[in-house]
């Protein structure tokens, strides 16, 4: 960075003159500027000055980042990978940091040498590992690493063994990962002792086995979780019974078999396909400490006009609980709703939540976009202004996306031609019924 500065000259004038102050920091300082940027930019600033050439480089924090499609760049990346990783003048640099991620041309994949740069990774005490690498097999000797502390795997194959340990691995995530066998990922999870963040989405499979599931003990360390995904993920949730952060789909568990989780007080949960409240209740009464609650509930903007596209109850039955979750009365403190349309059932959760929340503070409710047009905006701030608050602290809070500083024209206005449509269908399917 130049930056020019006044000086003096004779004859009174000012001059402006030129001074690189990056180059003037101590080596320190600039050996931990040089840590944050890719490897390949960070060794190619050596030509900048003699300063710069005689400065060691970050070896110990690679950020190894390849997604072009042109083969001499692939050529020239996995060429750097090999010196850098199995050059003998490097051998004795411990490895604070890899990040390795390739997405280009697919036919010099041969050309990977995984399983040595991976042994030699293990060699130099590796730490922090997260690779991205298409169609490859994790090599098994990354299992078994005593220095490992955090593990990032997208893309892989994985066949853990009986010989997997990860004596100090503390966060894991996982994604877009191919086991052989759905007691792949339990094995995984019960080889690592003091893991404490665990992130699951998207698991692969190349046989489905029947057999009841091994299910590992409660990892007593394991306080976080993030698991994402669509489908079921064969992950009983027995086995995250201490978490205390948890971000979940609801596709990934059976609502009904929901655990108690006693420890838990921050919940994110997104329900792929919205049913009612009867759930969030039963997840509340599931989590007695809950403190924090963000809810996505699924609901789509569609089901908003066409509600015959709605499968569950009818919007209107939905009645309050005869009982009171003990996180609701005692411990919650934040309550966020997305996708809420304001329906009848939809302003009565909201109700019972500000009637019997005791020390809640903050309710925000996100609304359809949709639902945009001030006027429906501040009907419905003055709904749910309306109920009463057990709990004076709380502040209530209505977002929607697309609220405007000036009017927007209604939903059902003919100036909005889809939207008039949908709602003239709407109308003559109320009239048929």
């Amino acid at each position: 960075m130049l930056k020019k500065i006044s000086g003096s000259a004779t004859g009174g004038d000012r001059n402006m003159v030129d001074v690189d102050v990056i180059s003037t920091l101590p080596d320190e300082l600039l050996y931990h500027i040089l840590s944050f940027l890719p490897t390949k930019q960070a060794l190619a600033t050596g030509v900048l000055s003699k300063r710069w050439a005689n400065l060691p480089r970050p070896l110990q924090v690679l950020h190894l980042d390849e997604d072009g499609s042109n083969p001499t760049r692939c050529r020239s990346f996995i060429s750097l990978v090999d010196t850098l990783m199995l050059s003998h003048h490097n051998q004795h640099i411990s490895i604070t940091s890899l990040h390795l991620k390739y997405n280009g041309s697919s036919h010099l994949l041969s050309r990977f040498k995984l399983d040595q740069w991976m042994a030699a990774a293990k060699q130099r005490h590796i730490q922090d590992l997260t690779l991205s690498l298409p169609s490859f097999h994790l090599p098994p000797c990354i299992l078994t690493s005593q220095t490992l502390v955090l593990l990032d795997l997208t893309s892989l194959f994985i066949q853990p063994s009986s010989s997997v340990h990860l004596p100090s691995l503390k966060t894991l995530r996982l994604q877009q990962i191919t086991f052989d066998s759905p007691h792949d990922p339990l094995r995984l999870l019960s080889l690592c002792p003091v893991l404490e963040d665990f992130h699951a989405a998207h698991f692969y499979f190349r046989q489905h086995d029947h057999a009841t599931y091994f299910t590992p003990l409660p990892n007593k360390n394991l306080i976080k979780a993030n698991i994402f995904s669509t489908t079921h993920l064969p992950l009983p949730m027995s086995a995250f019974l201490n978490l205390e952060f948890l971000d979940i789909t609801k596709g990934t568990f059976n609502g009904d078999a929901f655990p108690t989780f006693n420890n838990l007080i921050h919940l994110n949960i997104y329900e792929t396909s919205f049913r009612g409240w009867d759930l969030a209740v039963h997840v509340l009464q599931k989590c007695p400490k809950l403190q924090i609650l963000n809810m996505r509930t699924g609901q789509r903007e569609e089901d908003w006009i066409f509600d015959w596209g709605y499968e569950g109850p009818n919007r209107e039955d939905w009645e309050y609980p005869a009982y009171v979750p003990e996180c609701v009365s005692s411990h919650l403190r934040i309550i966020s709703l997305s996708d809420y349309g304001g329906w009848e059932d939809d302003l009565r959760f909201a109700a019972y939540i500000l009637q019997k929340a005791r020390v809640l503070q903050v309710m925000t409710i996100h609304c359809f976009d949709m639902c945009y047009c001030n006027s429906y905006h501040r009907r419905l701030v003055e709904i749910l202004s309306s109920y009463p608050k057990i709990s004076h602290a709380c502040e209530l809070s209505v977002v929607t996306k697309g609220n405007k500083e000036n009017e927007a024209s209604p939903w059902w206005a003919p100036d909005r031609p889809f939207m008039f449509i949908a709602a003239s269908l709407y109308f003559l399917y109320l009239v048929q019924r």
